[in-house]
């Protein structure tokens, strides 16, 4: 996700555009992408990248979150349904959101008896 050009293209909703040469200027034609990742727009911290149905996957989404210094890779395969994988991938934002939690708690401990053995 560094390349911007490419974070910009994965987390853009619609795209819309005509061609550059050879057609009609009294009737344009005109092209209109829509990203099929249901989460743009509409979860804080996705970013793009890929959806999509395969035999060997089923349903499954590779994407990207970034929000309140936590970067997460997310590779879901395997989902129930195609629309079950966007609570899929709520809940596995979720679970990372909690475990960082308790892994800062359980740090902060550590640090706090860390102490009391210096002063001792």
């Amino acid at each position: 996700m560094k390349i911007e050009p490419f974070r910009k293209i994965v987390s853009t909703v619609v795209y819309e555009t005509k061609p550059l040469s050879g057609f009609d200027k009294r009737n344009p034609t005109k092209y209109r992408w829509e990203n099929t990742n249901k989460l743009l727009g509409k979860m804080d911290g996705i970013i793009g990248t890929k959806t999509g149905i395969t035999n060997a996957a089923g349903p499954c989404f590779a994407g990207y979150y970034e929000l309140n210094n936590m970067k997460l890779a997310l590779i879901l395969c395997h989902s129930k349904t195609m629309d079950d994988r966007w609570q899929e991938i709520r809940n596995m934002v979720k679970w990372a959101e909690i475990e960082k939690a308790k892994s800062k708690q359980q740090c902060a401990r550590e640090k706090a008896r860390a102490q009391v053995v210096k002063q001792n």
